[in-house]
């Protein structure tokens, strides 16, 4: 006897040092016991440690009574218990975050009951929300980051005058479409230089000028397969690098024609020409052969 009131004594400390308060409920009465620790969680101290569940079903937080409404002891001594987590309002207005697990049993009575422990994890669940919103926080950061370093490369590869490919941009293309250090058989690189560039830019003006290199773009541009890349390189000139099947016959012949009279450039007219030049890749070699 001594045994078994040492070890309750015990079992009372254990749960008065954990913060977990223990109940009963008499299934065929209603009548639940509260102890000290479920009053206090439940900013009762000092209240009736005879309750009901009804009592306990108003201290609900109003978002999680619904899912109560048709909870069933029957149903849950059938389970073997329960395992569960909701919220409360405090008589003072503290809302709070309790797990709850109970299971069956009977008394020396042979009484079906429901004994079980409750304890406050209001400050684990708030953790928990600042860990998941610190962690979401820095997933977004990292995704600004990412999107910051793709904008950053796509400025870094782009000709900020023509909005097209740059050099570097055009060299990189060059290194993707080696295989072991050489280009395919057949690719094309094609050489575009605007004849009389520096004269109307002399003449009419850097800002002119300027607009006179975005008009050519814009028209090689149109004049590309679907495969085809277009970059500016530098000043007047410009490349194309084109595959074994497309048409450089027909790009070439499309954009002399478009130069071959003058052109009307924010409504003012200038002339000039196109020199091209084509170098191709043969047998998987890595010299170029230009035509």
């Amino acid at each position: 006897m001594m045994a078994v009131e040492n070890l309750s004594r015990q079992l009372d400390v254990a749960l008065n040092a954990s913060n977990i308060g223990l109940w009963e409920h008499d299934l065929e009465s209603g009548e639940q016991v509260w102890d000290d620790q479920i009053l206090k969680i439940y900013g009762m101290e000092g209240g009736s440690h005879i309750q009901s569940f009804d009592s306990w079903s108003a201290s609900l937080h109003p978002e999680d009574q619904e899912k109560f409404r048709q909870f069933s002891w029957e149903d849950a001594e059938k389970d073997k218990g329960f395992l569960t987590e909701y919220r409360i309002i405090t008589p003072g207005g503290q809302e709070k975050t309790v797990r709850s697990a109970g299971n069956a049993y009977a008394d020396a009575d042979g009484r079906r009951k429901f004994v079980g422990v409750n304890w406050d994890v209001s400050a684990d669940k708030r953790l928990q929300e600042a860990l998941t919103e610190a962690k979401a926080k820095a997933e977004a950061q990292h995704i600004e980051v990412e999107e910051a370093r793709r904008r950053m490369e796509k400025i870094a590869l782009q000709d900020t005058l023509t909005g097209i490919p740059n050099r570097r941009h055009f060299e990189k293309q060059m290194e993707a479409a080696q295989t072991d250090g050489k280009l395919p058989a057949g690719m094309k690189i094609v050489l575009i230089d605007l004849d009389g560039f520096k004269t109307i830019n002399d003449t009419m003006g850097h800002v002119f000028g300027d607009e006179v290199l975005r008009y050519a773009a814009g028209k090689f541009n149109e004049k590309l397969g679907p495969n085809d890349f277009l970059a500016r390189t530098g000043g007047d000139e410009f490349v194309v690098l084109m595959r074994e099947d497309s048409d450089v016959e027909g790009f070439t012949n499309a954009v002399t024609a478009s130069f071959a009279k003058p052109v009307r450039i924010n409504g003012r007219s200038c002339r000039m020409g196109v020199s091209l030049g084509i170098a191709t890749a043969e047998d998987s070699a890595t010299r170029l052969r230009t035509c």
